[in-house]
């Protein structure tokens, strides 16, 4: 008798480390009445092998259109989605400091948005992609500048991918 139970709480012992610490909570929560564990929900990966930082598409003065540069840029980063098996991405756009805060948030958007229409057009599905507008937020100015000062690399737009 006394070596079946001894070989039943090693059975048993075995079982739990086979099935790992889930085995574990489970028999707890039974035991006690408790509900089991569940697990933490993973924080969303920023990709950093894929970072598209430094390919930003850049648009003409006022304007959210596609020169054949920029275009290519767009397309150039919608391939990277892909290419990195990316879950969501998120465009900001940005402006200069020229014009009023308010004319260069719904530009900003405006560019924001031209990206996202080629990202879709790739196949990026509608739902992963998360646009934002900037506008001439300091933080998001490549080039800090004073207010209406005109420079190409704040008249941007930048991609971040996630998994």
């Amino acid at each position: 008798m006394r070596l079946s139970s001894s070989l039943m709480i090693a059975a048993s012992t075995l079982v739990l480390v086979a099935c790992g610490q889930q085995a574990v909570e489970e028999t707890v929560a039974q035991d006690t009445g408790a509900a089991p564990a569940q697990p933490a929900a993973a924080p969303e990966e920023v990709i950093v092998a894929c970072d598209a930082a430094g390919r930003d598409v850049l648009f003409d003065v006022d304007s959210s259109a596609f020169n054949d540069i920029s275009l290519s840029v767009a397309q150039g980063l919608a391939d990277i989605y892909f290419d990195c098996e990316a879950s969501s991405t998120t465009i900001s756009g940005g402006a200069s400091t020229t014009g009023s805060a308010a004319h260069n948030l719904a530009l900003s958007g405006e560019r924001a948005e031209a990206v996202a229409s080629v990202f879709r057009g790739a196949g990026v599905p509608g739902a992963s992609i998360t646009t934002v507008a900037r506008g001439e937020e300091r933080a998001f100015l490549k080039v800090k500048t004073g207010d209406d000062v005109e420079n190409v690399l704040n008249r941007r737009v930048a991609v971040e991918y996630s998994r």
